[in-house]
């Protein structure tokens, strides 16, 4: 009698995924059983080590052993188009998917859960190619089955990536609206699960950030900060604070900004401490940013020292972050006239940036010519 392998494939997301596979309904006694497991279990290994080369081996290896006796070899399609994703070639890759959904399709019963992840692959690699609108529709086709379905946390999951890929592909208005419907499943279905719900309502500010809707993007950061506010969560409280200092940065709205950037300093330094490399970077650096671009050259000054000294302290001696702040102290000595002071840390940051960097790196070329504008 034909022994069967039967194989349950997790369906992806759109993040880099680790593959949960099952082999059930089989004898371990049985000497093909076991082999199968080995291999599997070898190539899956080398799948999740990134042995890209060794997985697709693996995989092939299974699929002739399977058709040599007598398994079906269709179930492992979906993971050899895997492989050959993330090794870069997409055709291969879709020759897999491709297989994968013809086989299934020819099933008198088909298998919505895994139609849908062979879907989602296919929206992978289109997008890999660069070929949006195919990656849209592919993705769509899984958003379909799963309303089909008609499991909530699925739907929710495809109306998201649905969204990403839209998103993606520049289409900032139907990638919100896809998020949106996500969200309103995840607060009418699962409300204690607010972390995705946070995911969802980043992916919104994103894509209006994307549109420059920056108050359309404040609007909903605002709607998550309430939510993270209630459960206390001061890490994300931390998070929403930065975003929202972002967006009002980039709006040109430098008092706001700072309003929000003090708050997370404050949050920021009871978390994690005074000697932070973060709290430097996105937030000493930001309001720095925000004083110059207020002309209020000392604060700045000021801020830019404070990131410098945090900067001294954490990192190696000739990390970049060293060499920028330099060069941004140089331009904040050139606007207020002080060129040999300003001289003086454009000199500073060439020296280290060169340790890390070619002549052609766009840091160098900044910094000389800051250089050849102090000179004149």
């Amino acid at each position: 009698m034909k022994k069967i392998l039967l194989v349950t494939i997790l369906a992806l997301g759109l993040e880099a995924q680790e593959i949960a596979e099952y082999l059930d309904s089989c004898n371990p006694q049985e000497y093909l059983c076991k082999s199968m497991h080995q291999k599997f279990d070898k190539a899956i290994s080398a799948y999740r080590g990134h042995r890209l080369k060794e997985a697709i081996e693996g995989f092939e290896d299974i699929i002739v052993f399977a058709q040599k006796n007598g398994l079906e070899p269709a179930h492992f399609y979906n993971n050899l188009g895997l492989a050959y994703h993330y090794a870069k070639q997409p055709q291969k890759a879709m020759e897999y998917f491709n297989k994968n959904l013809a086989y299934e399709e020819s099933k008198p019963k088909q298998n919505i859960e895994t139609l849908i992840s062979i879907y989602n692959n296919m929206g992978l690699v289109y997008q890999a190619k660069g070929e949006m609108e195919n990656a849209i529709k592919v993705v769509k086709k899984s958003l379909e089955l799963a309303l089909k379905k008609g499991d909530s946390s699925q739907i929710a999951r495809e109306y998201n990536i649905v969204g990403i890929t839209l998103r993606e592909g520049g289409k900032y208005d139907e990638a919100i609206e896809n998020y949106q419907k996500a969200v309103d499943i995840k607060l009418k279905e699962i409300p204690k699960d607010y972390k995705k719900i946070l995911l969802l309502y980043g992916d919104i500010v994103g894509s209006y950030q994307d549109k420059k809707a920056y108050d359309k993007a404040l609007e909903v950061n605002q709607k998550a900060l309430k939510i993270v506010e209630k459960i206390h969560d001061k890490n994300q409280i931390l998070k929403n604070y930065l975003i929202s200092g972002f967006l009002n940065l980039q709006k040109k709205d430098f008092d706001k900004a700072l309003e929000f950037y003090k708050k997370a300093k404050k949050l920021a330094i009871e978390l994690y401490g005074t000697d932070n490399p973060d709290i430097a970077n996105q937030i000493y650096i930001k309001m720095a940013q925000c004083y110059s671009k207020k002309r209020e050259f000392d604060k700045s000054m000021q801020f830019y020292e404070k990131a410098l000294k945090i900067y001294q302290k954490t990192l190696p001696p000739k990390h970049p972050a060293i060499a920028t702040t330099y060069n941004s102290l140089g331009v904040l000595y050139k606007a207020k006239g002080e060129n040999k002071k300003a001289l003086e840390f454009y000199n500073k940051a060439l020296k280290l940036a060169q340790e890390s960097f070619d002549d052609n790196h766009p840091i160098i070329k900044m910094i000389l010519k800051n250089i050849e504008l102090a000179k004149r």
